[in-house]
């Protein structure tokens, strides 16, 4: 996933969080993907097996309903994190294998 970077055609600004979701099973959902909420301010890129990843724009919303989403269409058995926060582990695990 971090070599494929899924978010490397976004253009991420002040408001854009990007976020990757770790399902603990892999559940189907009826979904198409790009699925974007109602006003627009929440949308899920893909799915791949147990990840899910997502897109935060608080320019339009300032309290936008992502979790509330990956919930409905996926259950509560899930857990999210920032591609920053992803991106920090990386470096930490390489530096800890060398």
């Amino acid at each position: 996933m971090l070599e494929s970077n899924p978010f490397r055609d976004i253009v991420n600004t002040k408001d854009i969080r990007l976020y990757i979701s770790f399902l603990r099973k892999d559940i189907q959902t009826e979904l198409d993907f790009p699925w974007t909420n109602n006003d627009k301010s929440y949308t899920i890129l893909e799915k791949s097996n147990k990840e899910i990843i997502s897109i935060l724009d608080f320019s339009i919303a300032k309290t936008p309903k992502g979790m509330e989403a990956l919930e409905r269409y996926f259950g509560k058995d899930i857990t999210t994190r920032n591609w920053n926060t992803i991106k920090r582990i990386e470096k930490k695990l390489r530096a800890d294998l060398n």
